[in-house]
């Protein structure tokens, strides 16, 4: 059996579960492919489901499963989810100058550290060193009790609440192009300021992924929203398309961070 249907076979009774206990059951967190594949399956199937991320606009998100009966308004979220600030202490290095800043690499490599799977960690925020991690509430007790240190950095844990939370305003930039066509390779090429033939060898390996899934084919034509990664490089955005310029090319916004 291929790992998408054990996947799909995990949500259906996980499903079934919830009815006969009467009680909502959940998922891990899902990345937004394995969102966008449930949410089609659970549709086709009319089960009753809630997808809790812990803020607006989290890329990560946790499948509830409603038993017979239940509606989306009884799920509390906090019932499932945990957010949690994790706060460095402040080091001075030699000449009184302190650490570098962590980074969300940092957090997560430490919260993996402790044996946690990666779907029970939702979005980690990072702002100013910072981190609030999205966590299962389940692995909370683990973290609270063998997460001493990010890093070189001793860290103090504490809970935070879910109501209010949001991302910190990220670094974006707003790249204007023009492009005969939205082939994959000539926009991401565009956007990540590198040459084309480079960006269509590297779509060809694997390495570019389109809307969080690796996509090897450089001629695929994008639409607008879609989201490209580039480990090393970031993420970009097709934000919108402003009209066509003088010689029918299409004018383009890219957003990139």
């Amino acid at each position: 059996m291929n790992p998408d249907k054990m996947a799909l076979n995990r949500l259906e009774d996980l499903a079934r579960q919830a009815d006969q206990h009467d009680y909502p059951t959940h998922t891990g967190f899902l990345t937004p492919v394995e969102q966008t594949e449930a949410a089609a399956f659970l549709r086709t199937r009319k089960i009753a489901h809630v997808l809790l991320s812990g803020y607006e606009g989290a890329e990560r998100c946790v499948c509830v499963f409603l038993p017979a009966g239940w509606t989306a308004a009884e799920i509390e979220a906090d019932s499932f989810l945990t957010a949690l600030r994790i706060k460095p202490a402040v080091h001075r290095g030699l000449g009184g100058r302190s650490d570098a800043p962590l980074g969300h690499r940092d957090y997560l490599g430490s919260l993996l550290g402790l044996g946690i799977r990666r779907d029970q960690i939702g979005d980690i925020l990072v702002d100013d060193g910072q981190a609030i991690a999205l966590v299962l509430a389940s692995i909370v007790p683990l973290i609270q009790l063998e997460l001493s240190s990010v890093g070189s950095r001793s860290v103090t844990i504490e809970r935070v609440p879910l109501v209010g939370l949001a991302a910190p305003v990220q670094d974006q930039n707003l790249i204007r192009i023009t492009a005969a066509s939205l082939r994959f390779d000539k926009i991401a090429a565009a956007g990540f300021n590198v040459s084309r033939n480079d960006m269509a060898e590297w779509i060809r390996a694997g390495q570019v992924q389109l809307n969080w899934r690796p996509e090897t084919r450089p001629d695929r034509l994008l639409s607008i929203g879609d989201v490209i990664s580039l480990r090393g490089y970031g993420r970009i955005r097709l934000k919108e398309e402003t009209g066509k310029s003088r010689k029918d090319r299409h004018i383009l916004v890219i957003e990139k961070w």
